[in-house]
């Protein structure tokens, strides 16, 4: 699920609805100290959870060089500039969004002109 994104060693992914981190050390894995992480979900204990993990487990047990950076926000309405991921990344979960439109044009807006967005459904 993780090979559609086409990652780079640099590139710029949002994951959104990161959950515990499930797959987030499997992207971070993929990018190099050039890449940069965003790791978004609504519930904050989940962020601190995965905050949690990157900085005690995963970034240690994985050789994790990228930049991480978590935070809390609504998926319809997320704090970046139009364009500004090479590909952004949700698995499970669409279906609970409330504005699952409204969602999946935010996740347009900032994924980058020949960019990857990748999203599956559950």
């Amino acid at each position: 699920m993780l090979d559609p994104l086409k990652l780079s060693a640099s590139s710029k992914v949002l994951e959104v609805g990161c959950g515990t981190g499930r797959d987030s050390f499997r992207i971070a894995r993929r990018l190099g100290k050039d890449g940069v992480f965003f790791l978004q979900d609504i519930s904050p204990k989940m962020v601190e959870k995965t905050k949690w993990l990157f900085q005690n487990t995963f970034t240690k047990k994985y050789d994790i060089a990228c930049e991480v950076n978590c935070f809390i926000s609504n998926a319809t309405n997320l704090p970046f500039p139009d364009r500004y991921f090479d590909s952004v990344f949700h698995f499970v979960g669409f279906n609970n969004f409330g504005d699952q439109k409204g969602t999946l044009e935010e996740f347009c807006r900032l994924t980058k002109k020949w960019g990857r967005l990748v999203y599956g459904l559950k």
